[in-house]
């Protein structure tokens, strides 16, 4: 989740300057009285007079200093950034040693999105007055967005040094320790922030998020309602609680919110548009959601244009980036991709902004791509900077809206040609993204007008695999995973949020119809663990039917596959990489295929896999044939027999298959492009 940074402190005046600043600057030419009336109206909030007024006195009296830091601040607070730039400049001029001007003009430049300039203002201002702590503070926020994360927190450790009392510097400090993996060090200054200021939103709903992303869900909850409580109207704090809620399978405590959840991030405040994929199918809404989370997040960002060679280059470059070249889902889908695309043709390059974790998948990452370039010590400059001179083609925003993202290099323009792949299932509402990869089953024609991007649409499915990757029996026992040996077994390895009470309720009708039978689920919170087992018992179901996994390696975990009947596919967020992992293994999976992207996943594979009986199309379809096929072992084995004939003949098995229609499509979109012409639709045909 965004981190929401507090606003920027003027000084200590409501004027922008320090009383001793005032005191000096009102021997100038404009008579104190002009001034003290002046200030009066700022005072008052009456931004457009004073303005006004400034402007008029600044006409007469062109050396006053004061009316030319009073125009700067009036004119920021008015959003009128051209013209508290060009004030606070001014005042600079006049007044070099007045470090209230250089701290000023650089609170103007991050409004203008001008990091740079920004950075330099705030270390003028420092030079000037070293004690100036809010200056130190806000130079660190600026270091942080370009993941200079060292200096921002030395910067910070200085400001937390000269003004303890000051929380949003201990905030900001946290904020920087966040980002640089220090969790702990950074609880402890969140909440040094909070002693200081016991009211402070800012850094409790910082606090809530911290939590939230590294597991202490229960923590997390206590820390948005406490948000909430302060600000009813907090729109992240709302978002992070009801994803947080969700995570914990607490039901009864989301349906407080079911009435806010359809406008949330549609209307007032932005919000991460991930957390709310889970929560409801609504393919226009989740547009909406994207788009203003676009635009809160890099609307002040300016993309520089980029010109077009003069010749076609001998291999097309393509740009992987990621913060998940490891063991994680992201990977598991796209090794056999990065190894099998056609060297004759294209050039392959890897962007890590992750942690570097020193794993097999990380490995094969190394291995297949021409070049691998770890840039998670890079700023977003230096990262745009280093793609544009590779001369990139073609980048790939492999994390889009998902944790650890930073789609903000996209805004700057790092390639001709970019695309929202794989990592983020749905569209990023964001005009830098030229085009997402999809098929026609997750974004049929019926939903092309809740997509901001252009469609590259693959002929099967727009997920990828690995043909190569060996899928071995298991060599333990049911009774090892706490399955019954003779019982039927349901399974649903699905994140414990994308479960729904609606989805749950009709597995529990399956299991009372289905004797004996068990429901094999992910063990992700011990929360949501007691939270399924409770409404399991509210449904009339044995608690001790529902059996929970725990993580094993990506190895290990594909062979317990094999310990199970049917796989069921979960709602509004459904199977993805899950659903990829049970057709590998042999695991027939139902779906109900819904209405916007993430809900259809599974039925893209399966369609790709030839198996496309187990596509459903209501909740009442779906129920059916899961208890059917769990009721009817003849027909379950003509599925497992058709399974066994798709692997040497469904598209879905075949990886250069797959690696063809992909590079087809990408070089469509690149073609158009260096022809001139807009992106727009394409449709690779098999």
């Amino acid at each position: 989740m965004k981190i929401s940074r507090v606003p920027r402190s003027g000084a200590a005046d409501g004027s922008g300057l320090s009383s001793a600043g005032i005191a000096g600057l009102t021997q100038r030419v404009a008579p104190r009285s002009a001034i003290d009336a002046l200030t009066a109206l700022y005072r008052q909030q009456r931004f457009a007079d004073a303005l006004g007024s400034a402007q008029a006195m600044l006409r007469e009296f062109p050396d006053t200093m004061a009316a030319w830091n009073l125009a700067g601040a009036c004119a920021r607070v008015l959003g009128q950034t051209a013209i508290a730039e060009e004030s606070f400049r001014r005042l600079e001029a006049l007044s070099p040693n007045f470090a209230g001007a250089a701290y000023n003009l650089g609170l103007v430049l991050e409004d203008k999105g001008d990091p740079a300039g920004a950075e330099a203002a705030y270390k003028r201002a420092i030079a000037i007055d070293p004690s100036l702590a809010q200056a130190r503070n806000n130079l660190g926020g600026v270091l942080i967005a370009q993941g200079r994360l060292d200096e921002a927190i030395a910067q910070l450790e200085q400001a937390c040094a000269l003004r303890p009392e000051l929380a949003e510097v201990h905030n900001t400090h946290a904020n920087a320790l966040k980002k640089a993996g220090r969790l702990e060090e950074a609880r402890k200054a969140y909440k040094r922030a909070l002693e200081a200021q016991p009211d402070f939103v800012t850094a409790r709903f910082n606090l809530g998020s911290l939590e939230q992303e590294h597991g202490e869900i229960t923590q997390a909850v206590e820390e948005y309602r406490a948000v909430l409580k302060a600000q009813p109207g907090h729109s992240l704090a709302r978002a992070g609680l009801v994803q947080s809620l969700a995570k914990m399978c607490d039901w009864d405590a989301l349906e407080e919110h079911a009435g806010a959840i359809a406008q949330l991030g549609v209307s007032g405040g932005a919000v991460p548009a991930f957390s709310l994929l889970a929560l409801e199918d609504a393919p226009a809404r989740q547009l909406a959601r994207a788009r203003n989370w676009a635009m809160q997040r890099f609307g002040n960002i300016a993309p520089a244009s980029i010109e077009r060679r003069a010749a076609r280059p001998e291999k097309l470059k393509i740009g992987y980036f990621s913060a998940d070249f490891h063991d994680h889902a992201t990977m598991h889908l796209i090794a056999g991709l990065l190894a099998a695309h056609d060297s004759d043709r294209f050039e392959i390059h890897a962007f890590s902004y992750g942690e570097a974790r020193e794993d097999e998948y990380r490995a094969l990452a190394e291995q297949a791509v021409d070049q691998f370039h770890d840039v998670a010590c890079l700023t977003d400059d230096e990262i745009v900077a280093l793609s544009r001179k590779l001369e990139i083609d073609i980048a790939l925003d492999c994390k889009g809206y998902t944790t650890g993202s930073r789609s903000q290099v996209f805004a700057h323009r790092l390639a001709p040609v970019q695309v929202n792949y794989l990592g983020y299932p749905g569209t990023m509402g964001a005009g830098f993204i030229d085009y997402i990869l999809a098929d026609p089953t997750v974004l049929p024609d019926a939903q092309r007008a809740h997509v901001s991007e252009r469609i590259i649409r693959l002929p099967h499915t727009y997920q990828p695999g690995d043909d190569s990757a060996a899928v071995p029996q298991p060599s333990d026992t049911r009774a090892d995973h706490g399955l019954p040996g003779d019982a039927f077994v349901f399974c649903c390895f699905n994140a414990s949020y994308k479960i729904t009470r609606d989805r749950f309720a009709l597995w529990m009708r399956a299991l009372g119809a289905v004797e004996g039978s068990v429901l094999w689920l992910y063990r992700s919170d011990a929360v949501a663990e007691a939270n399924l087992r409770m409404e399991a018992k509210r449904c009339g179901i044995d608690p001790h039917r529902l059996v929970f996994a725990y993580h094993l390696p990506r190895t290990q975990h594909l062979a317990r596959h094999r310990h199970a009947n049917l796989a069921l596919d979960t709602s509004a967020y459904g199977a993805h990489t899950t659903a990829s992992d049970c057709l590998w293994a042999g695991l027939p999976i139902v779906t109900r295929a819904g209405d916007q992207f993430a809900a259809r996943v599974a039925a893209s594979v399966l369609h790709a896999a030839g198996l496309d009986e187990l596509v459903t199309h209501s909740d009442a379809e779906y129920e059916t044939l899961i208890v059917a096929l769990a009721t009817d072992a003849d027909r379950l084995s003509t599925i497992r027999e058709k399974f066994a004939r798709s692997r040497t003949a469904a598209p879905f098995f075949d990886t250069k298959l797959y690696t063809r229609a992909f590079e087809a499509g990408l070089e469509a979109a690149w073609k158009r492009w260096f022809a001139g012409h807009p992106p727009a639709d394409i449709t690779v045909t098999a």
